[in-house]
């Protein structure tokens, strides 16, 4: 029995064992799991702490430095005399002395470094690193241009020093002191000034301010003078001769009275409007009659007044009366038409005249009958030795002629040479409608042995014969300057005199458009180009009101000026322009004012910092003047005067900042875009509007470096990470970047805009995931653990059974 119990209690003490020695096993098993497991899931950290460091281990030697001999000065005395004995040393008692000085110079350009926990530390660069690597650091504040200033750029990047020196000098460029006002005004290079004329009747300015808009500039254009230009415009600058044909078929009816009287009295009524547009008797009238020969009836003169008007009137009536009112005139020699001695007549009037404009009206009622023998006195058409002559029917003219194809030729040739001299002719035609040449030809077939038509052949000067407008159309070209005027009554001659004066008032003041106007062309080509933008008028209410501004010639009045866009040019018409008036004595002073905007255009392609653009081509004002001599009144010949030009100067910024991960790994291939924020720099332009600017792109180097250059300044922008690398997440920070004057500024917001300090990087991290190193990696990992689960759950099936047959037994 006891044999039993001693034997069951040894099997169950070895039964007990191997179970302990199961659990042992699966113990272990588990324990490598776990530790596989873990060591798995460190790995990436372990292999994120790697070391890192970017600066090389060195220590000085002795081959890093040089022994550099440089020398020093000194005075020595050198007189023998005692101050104490009363003597004073001055500089004759000194010599100068050099002294040499040896010392040793760094000269490897290594900076001494050993490796610490430090160096492989995966956190942010401590403040010293950032001294040496954050270039963009510089961007915030001033630190930019102190930096710049300093040199740092010059050790550490490949920034040109000279262009250093320049932006530091332009900075200083058109500095107004005390008087500034306007941030503008330190763009500012050349301010303008003040140009007086040759003759002393203008001043001129032109000066430029600046705004509270960097680029934005206001400029003044200002003329001074004591002209009244009220009076220029409404006294127009004419001298006007009347020809009137007086031969014997003036004489006919024309509607109840002669077609002499009604010229007449159509003719007068011209000088009561040229007298009533004349008040500073500047233009002058004069009047020719003409027959067989020309008549001076008066000379050109002065007509400002209704008694020199009425006086000239008797002068015509009476004077033109005695001739074409004599006895026997009818049948007189003197009765025949030349027109070539009557536009002599006038054009030699017109010769001596001083006036701008020159006219004259011509008047007649047949065809040219006679021409120029001397002087101002025609050929007698009664003829008898073939001078006038039908060289068609082979007759003489005996008793006159009433066409001479000769006469109208001479008459064409005169006309075309006056209008050559600028005269205009306005030709009017009296009754002529029924008039031809063939109706001549018929009585000359059917005279005894004379004709009236004096010709060489059957084509004719005026036109086909038998037509009744070619003696009009011949009229209106061949003697007028493409003006005719058909009358047939007294009522149509009165309404041709009216329409001729309209036309003549209505060229004079086209003519004098371009006078007291200021032409003002901004740059358009050339060297520099053009970089200078109109941006608008400003009214008299220092509103800004575009490319348009129309007023008139009265006091405290608008203005009117136009850009013309096509151009590039302002022009301010002065004669339709307010102004303000200053007494002093008898002195009277107009003083006019057009004040618009420009901008400096640095965004645009060529755009070259430390260049001074000339914000204006040439700027010219066209005047004339009132010339009074005695009693004689006349208008200068045009004259101009130059505006100063002023000039200004812009700023282009530059950006450079790091690209890193998160442990401060520099990255490159990352791309970046600076784009114009138009919601936060939304009235750049100067008119309430944004500037049109072209996104720019940057591209992190092998260093991590990104740089932004010719950065128009004067504008905001946005930085966005367009281009991440592979591997990392995308920055979410907000990144707002100012150019103000040469001096760059970033703000940093996070995702919920909360403000963060700009340390001159931006950062990337990655996405995490297990390591692959050229092994088998994870796989190992993941097969052991296979492994492992199925040997334990294999062990757990085998003493399940064992146990289930102990049971058995």
């Amino acid at each position: 029995m006891k044999s039993d119990v001693q034997k069951q209690a040894s099997e169950y003490r070895k039964a007990h064992q191997k179970k302990k020695r199961r659990y042992s096993m699966l113990l272990c098993l588990a324990s490598v799991v776990v530790l596989c497991t873990t060591y798995a899931l460190i790995l990436p950290a372990v292999t994120m702490g790697h070391e890192h460091c970017d600066i090389p281990e060195h220590t000085h030697t002795e081959d890093c430095y040089e022994q550099v001999t440089t020398t020093t000065v000194e005075k020595r005395l050198i007189c023998t005399e005692s101050e104490e004995d009363g003597h004073v040393h001055t500089d004759q008692c000194y010599e100068t002395v050099e002294i040499p000085v040896t010392e040793e110079v760094l000269v490897c350009g290594m900076e001494e470094h050993k490796h610490t926990e430090d160096c492989t530390a995966c956190e942010e660069d401590t403040d010293e690193e950032q001294d040496v690597q954050s270039i963009a650091e510089a961007a915030e504040g001033n630190n930019w241009i102190r930096l710049r200033d300093s040199g740092w750029f010059d050790e550490y990047s490949d920034y040109d020093s000279e262009k250093s020196t320049s932006r530091a000098n332009l900075k200083n460029m058109g500095k107004k002191s005390e008087e500034q006002s306007a941030p503008s005004d330190t763009q500012v290079d050349e301010r303008g000034g003040t140009n007086c004329s040759e003759d002393g009747a203008v001043s001129v300015s032109k000066t430029i301010s600046g705004t509270d808009l960097e680029n934005v500039f206001d400029i003044t254009l200002q003329v001074q003078t004591s002209e009244n230009l009220l009076e220029i415009t409404e006294a127009p600058d004419i001298a006007v001769v009347i020809v009137m044909d007086i031969s014997n078929t003036m004489n006919s009816d024309f509607g109840g009275v002669t077609r002499y009287a009604a010229a007449m009295t159509s003719a007068e009524s011209f000088l009561d409007q040229f007298t009533a547009n004349n008040s500073l008797g500047i233009s002058k009238v004069g009047y020719v009659a003409f027959n067989t020969d020309a008549h001076k009836i008066f000379g050109l003169q002065t007509c400002s007044t209704q008694a020199q008007a009425d006086a000239l009137k008797k002068i015509m009536r009476t004077e033109t009366g005695k001739i074409i009112n004599e006895d026997g005139y009818a049948s007189s020699h003197s009765r025949f038409t030349n027109v070539e001695a009557g536009l002599a007549m006038a054009s030699d009037m017109l010769s001596g005249s001083s006036n701008k404009n020159k006219y004259i009206i011509f008047l007649s009622d047949g065809f040219p009958t006679t021409y120029i023998s001397s002087g101002y006195s025609g050929y007698d058409p009664y003829d008898s030795t073939g001078k006038f002559y039908d060289h068609v029917l082979k007759k003489p003219c005996l008793y006159g002629t009433s066409y001479s194809d000769e006469a109208a030729i001479r008459a064409r040739n005169k006309a075309a040479a006056i209008k050559a001299t600028g005269t205009k002719i306005f030709s009017i035609g009296v009754d002529v409608a029924g008039q031809t040449i063939q109706k001549y030809i018929t009585q000359s077939e059917n005279a005894n042995g004379f004709s009236v038509v004096d010709r060489t052949g059957t084509t004719y000067e005026i036109g086909d014969a038998s037509s009744t407008e070619a003696y009009k159309n011949w009229l209106r070209n061949s003697i007028g300057s493409g003006y005719y005027y058909d009358s047939t009554d007294s009522a149509g001659l009165k309404a041709a005199y009216d329409q001729i004066f309209q036309e003549i008032k209505h060229q004079t003041e086209v003519g004098s458009e371009a006078d007291w106007v200021a032409s003002d062309p901004l740059p358009m080509t050339g060297s520099p180009p053009e970089k200078v933008e109109f941006i608008g008028l400003f009214n008299k209410n220092s509103e800004l009101k575009g490319n348009y501004l129309t007023g008139t010639n009265s006091q405290n009045g608008e203005n009117t000026a136009e850009y013309e866009k096509g151009k590039n040019t302002i022009n301010w018409d002065l004669k339709k322009s307010g102004y303000t008036v200053e007494k002093n004595g008898d002195e009277t002073t107009y003083t006019y004012s057009l004040v618009y905007r420009v901008r400096l255009e640095n965004e645009k392609e060529g755009f070259t910092e430390g260049t001074i653009y000339p914000t204006n081509d040439t700027t010219t004002l066209r005047y004339r003047t009132i010339k009074k001599d005695g009693e004689q009144v006349s208008v200068s010949e045009p004259k101009t005067v130059e505006f100063p030009i002023p000039s200004v100067h812009g700023f282009l910024g530059e950006l450079t900042f790091e690209k890193v991960d998160g442990c401060g790994r520099k990255l490159e291939g990352a791309e970046f875009t600076l784009s114009h924020d138009k919601v936060n720099c939304s009235i750049c332009r100067g008119d309430k509007t944004a500037v049109n600017i072209s996104d720019m792109k940057a591209v992190s180097n092998e260093n991590g470096y990104v740089t932004f250059t010719n950065i128009p300044s004067g504008h905001k922008y946005l930085l966005t990470e367009t281009v991440v690398p592979e591997g990392y997440s995308k920055n979410d920070n907000t990144y707002q970047v100012q150019v103000a004057y040469d001096e760059v500024t970033v703000t940093v917001t996070d995702y919920q805009e909360n403000p963060l300090e700009w340390n001159g990087k931006i950062e990337n991290h990655e996405y995490y995931a297990l390591p692959e190193t050229g092994g088998p990696g994870t796989y190992m990992y993941i097969i052991g653990g296979l492994l492992l689960i199925a040997a334990a759950g294999a062990l757990m099936i085998y003493n399940q059974a064992k146990h289930r047959k102990e049971k058995e037994k």
